[in-house]
């Protein structure tokens, strides 16, 4: 459910080379190609500040970086509305809450050392949760809807109690009976109708170790079932061999340090494989550097990803620097213009990951919930004509976020980007305005509950006879069978 990454617990303050390319959605590491940089401009890692200096630091920030500070209205207002009313560092996350809420970019939020930490260890690809994931609810449009607060809501049933839509393989949810499609109709007592995602997944989540009782609705009957939080380690690739030589790759995120590695992995257990399958359905994005490197295991040559990012400095003028990352046999290069000066800029980032996909066949697999950093992957594979994509409208974030250290070990994410596929289509703000999404090329709407990889996964059936058309495979009847070859 997290759209912005946290910041490496040991991250060095970086150069302006690549800091434009921190995040998308969810940042960058300091291993991106020519080290895309996880910060814009650092004052320092970890500098101690009273509650007001606290809250002045992210009100100047905000205003330096934001890729439009148009969205910002009056902003002087709030430089000192509440000077000598912040007694302690938890009122002062209030109040910049509140602050960054006026601009109406849900994308733009402050988190405080607790939420840091916990989004630290969850980049690297373990948590303490129960393992569930809950839908969004759009209208006619396929945008959001939004509670009173401006927070999303969680997609319901006819009852208005949200639905699960996914479970973690080897989470606590899942072991202890929980299913795809189950209505929530209580958390801890407490009844969820009428609440928004932040507020139900803030009652979910808590100390390991500790137990929390789900109200449940299923097929008509009502039930509690009591689930123990506890760490959960989620490794970013899994892989099965299927029937007819078509290998299928489960990337979970791109938000895990390591998941360009862990997918390199996933395609070497799957080389044999005429055909492959990756599935990026319930995928909310990553890293910069995952998506550029990941992109190019399947692309030749060709560009990859166009972003248009703010540089910091004066909100009254603006200026944008735009860099388009393109593939060539052997490396990496980035086309740059900045709005300050004329003239593209050329550099190379040296060896490129390689093409590891080579000219097999690949169908993608996304649904609404495929967002930034697999969407910029998916729109890179489809506009160099490398993968039919499969399942229902993807997501429509094209924004990105910067992570910025604030003072008491915090953090300040801030839209400061947009980026646009190989053919120049930007995808939309995420719902905030607009949200276009990546329109699969063959569009197959999720059966009733459901689970990927199981039965009910009408989606993956028809991938594999797209794959076996294009292999020349035939059909496989019985899905069954798909699941019991070892991976």
């Amino acid at each position: 459910m997290f759209t912005a990454p946290p910041l490496p617990p040991e991250a060095k303050r970086p150069s302006r080379l690549r800091g434009a390319l921190s995040a998308f959605g969810l940042g960058a590491t300091a291993l991106v190609l020519l080290v895309f940089n996880l910060v814009l401009f650092l004052a320092s890692a970890y500098f101690v500040a009273t509650p007001e200096g606290m809250y002045h630091r992210v009100w100047q920030s905000t205003q330096e970086h934001i890729y439009d500070p148009a969205v910002l209205g009056d902003w002087r207002k709030w430089e000192h509305k509440y000077d000598g009313q912040l007694p302690n560092d938890d009122v002062a996350a209030e109040k910049i809450t509140e602050m960054l809420s006026s601009i109406g970019d849900r994308y733009t939020y402050f988190m405080t050392a607790k939420d840091v930490q916990a989004e630290n260890e969850r980049s690297q690809g373990n948590f303490t949760g129960v393992g569930m994931i809950l839908g969004v609810k759009t209208d006619a449009n396929d945008q959001p809807v939004k509670a009173a607060d401006g927070k999303p809501l969680p997609e319901t049933n006819a009852d208005g109690y949200p639905l699960i839509k996914q479970l973690m393989n080897g989470g606590p949810a899942k072991a202890a009976g929980l299913k795809v499609g189950d209505a929530i109709t209580s958390v801890n007592g407490k009844d969820t109708r009428n609440q928004s995602l932040d507020q139900i997944i803030g009652q979910i989540r808590g100390s390991e170790g500790t137990d929390v009782t789900f109200g449940l609705r299923r097929d008509g009957n009502d039930f509690t079932v009591t689930v123990t939080r506890r760490k959960i380690n989620i490794p970013a690739v899994t892989t099965k061999k299927l029937p007819g030589a078509i290998g299928y790759l489960r990337l979970e995120g791109f938000d895990q340090y390591d998941a360009t590695d862990e997918f390199k992995a996933g395609l070497n257990d799957l080389k044999d494989s005429k055909a492959l399958i990756i599935d990026l359905r319930g995928n909310p994005g990553g890293f910069v550097n995952n998506a550029v490197n990941i992109a190019s295991l399947f692309i030749e040559q060709g560009t990859v990803v166009t972003i248009r990012s703010r540089i910091p400095g004066d909100p009254k003028s603006p200026q944008y620097e735009t860099e388009t990352l393109k593939l060539t046999a052997k490396a990496l290069v980035t086309e740059t213009t900045d709005s300050r000066q004329p003239g593209v800029t050329t550099s190379s980032s040296g060896e490129r990951q390689p093409n590891m996909a080579g000219d097999r066949p690949v169908v993608i697999l996304v649904n609404g919930n495929s967002a930034s950093a697999s969407e910029m992957f998916t729109g890179a594979v489809k506009d160099n004509k490398r993968a039919t994509v499969v399942g229902t409208r993807t997501f429509g974030k094209g924004i990105g976020q910067s992570s910025l250290r604030m003072p008491n070990g915090t953090q300040l994410h801030i839209t400061s980007l947009r980026y646009f596929t190989p053919n120049g289509t930007w995808l939309g703000d995420g719902g905030n305005t607009q949200s276009h999404g990546i329109e699969p090329d063959v569009v197959v709407e999720a059966a009733k509950n459901l689970e990927f990889g199981e039965d009910s996964d009408n989606q993956l059936k028809q991938a594999i006879e797209i794959l076996n058309l294009k292999i020349g495979g035939g059909s496989h009847t019985f899905f069954k069978t798909l699941w019991s070859c070892a991976g």
